[in-house]
């Protein structure tokens, strides 16, 4: 099945927030505050790359316990006639005299880049990877270091347009497959996000539909390996000259190859599963538990009760908080008082339910669910269990009556961008 409230609900798991977008660029910023003064730079010298200005970057896999984001910063202070190395130590030097940054930096080995790893905060770990570079006369507008090779063109700005003029379509995409890349691979076996994102855009379908994109990105990227036993040429897009795939060994292009063959099978099941509990498992095989696993069946509701997904496809993950500010309303001759102190409720009394708290920012919809339950309810034909959409939003309400002893219940569903992130519930006890 297809499962768009699903997907949806997905791809807001792996997106970065708004949190985690400033707290990487707040250490960007203060990063190239800093480098700007003791190196004396200009402000365009300093700048983002990769995932978070390809608009690709996803959150770490929360079931790997090396998950952390990963940002890349680069500093155009290498001169014409500087070795990588000398461009590495000078820039790693600098860094060392900050108070701050001198104790952040990790041992070098061979990467190409001066890494700081910054202390666990409110978004998890991450790291900021510098990569001195400097300006060309080539083919492209920057050299970078290459290990054990020297100097290599890059087109980082470049790149990054190119992948934002593939569309948002495009993003979603590699951000879930991403996810199936990093929960069954690891980070050092991985194919590389450039590698990836060119099979991605070499094999991307024309449909509207998230589970449809990937399955057939999948069979696409898999039939195309199929007919290669050893690893193809694959260009960087923006740099004709670059041949990705020369950095891909043969053992991780072999593991890769057999991954994509399976995951294409295993997302084509899925999407042909007419049962949906049955389809959300194979697709969280692919993805992991990130994905919306299986939902309480229709079989599980009494007769006549409604369901959201059943009845209006509403998929569910509750990401947020939402609770009812139930009331009485005054009436002569019984109590009047707080809810929860005219517990059990007589009948013929009149009740108001609105939302009293919720977490979930506005736009969103509000559905709500009354059952009733006892002898008295069912004889009269009063069980109800049906859902009632709310286009109020946060001034949602629902009047109701007491009319039925036994034990009874409100829900309210807080539903955006076609999913339930939010659920209430009030017991309504009346005797």
């Amino acid at each position: 099945m297809n499962l768009p409230g699903d997907f949806e609900a997905f791809h807001g798991e792996l997106e970065l927030g708004q949190k985690q977008l400033d707290r990487i660029r707040s250490a960007a910023e203060s990063l190239t505050s800093y480098l700007r003064d003791a190196m004396n730079l200009d402000a365009e010298d300093i700048f983002l790359q990769g995932s978070i200005t390809n608009e690709t970057a996803i959150k770490p896999d929360p079931e790997k316990e090396d998950g952390e984001y990963d940002v890349d910063l680069v500093v155009i202070s290498a001169g014409p006639d500087d070795s990588p190395d000398a461009a590495l130590d000078a820039l790693e030097g600098v860094l060392e005299r900050h108070g701050t940054y001198g104790p952040m930096i990790e041992p070098r080995a061979d990467r190409p880049c001066v890494r700081l790893r910054y202390a666990d905060d409110e978004i998890g770990g991450f790291h900021v990877d510098l990569v001195p570079a400097r300006r060309s006369s080539d083919e492209a507008p920057l050299e970078v270091p290459r290990p054990g090779e020297g100097w290599r063109p890059s087109a980082p700005a470049e790149y990054a347009q190119w992948c934002r003029e593939r569309g948002p379509e495009f993003g979603r995409v590699v951000r879930m497959l991403k996810r199936w890349r990093n929960h069954y691979q690891s980070a050092r076996e991985a194919v590389k996000s450039i590698i990836l994102q060119v099979l991605i855009a070499d094999h991307f379908p024309s449909t509207s539909d998230d589970a449809e994109r990937v399955a057939l990105t999948l069979r696409g990227i898999a039939d195309f390996l199929s007919q290669h036993d050893t690893k193809p040429e694959i260009r960087n897009p923006v740099l004709p000259s670059e041949v990705l795939s020369d950095r891909w060994d043969d053992d991780s292009y072999a593991q890769f190859r057999s991954f994509v063959a399976e995951a294409a099978e295993v997302a084509e099941a899925a999407l042909a599963e007419q049962d949906a509990n049955t389809s959300r498992e194979l697709w969280g095989r692919l993805f992991g538990n990130s994905f919306p696993g299986p939902q309480a069946r229709s079989v599980d509701l009494a007769p006549g009760e409604q369901d959201l997904y059943r009845d209006f496809g509403i998929s569910t993950a509750i990401a947020g908080e939402v609770r009812i500010e139930p009331s009485v309303r005054p009436l002569n001759g019984f109590r009047n008082g707080r809810f929860g102190a005219l517990l059990p409720l007589q009948k013929r009394r009149q009740l108001d339910f609105k939302i009293g708290y919720t977490n979930v920012p506005e736009p969103f919809e509000v559905f709500w669910k009354v059952k009733n339950h006892g002898r008295e309810a069912a004889e009269q034909g009063g069980l109800r269990g049906e859902i009632r959409r709310d286009s109020r939003g946060r001034d949602a309400s629902r009047n109701e009556r007491t009319l039925y002893t036994g034990g009874h219940y409100i829900e309210i569903y807080i539903v955006k961008d076609g999913v339930c992130v939010a659920r209430g519930h009030v017991d309504v006890p009346i005797e």
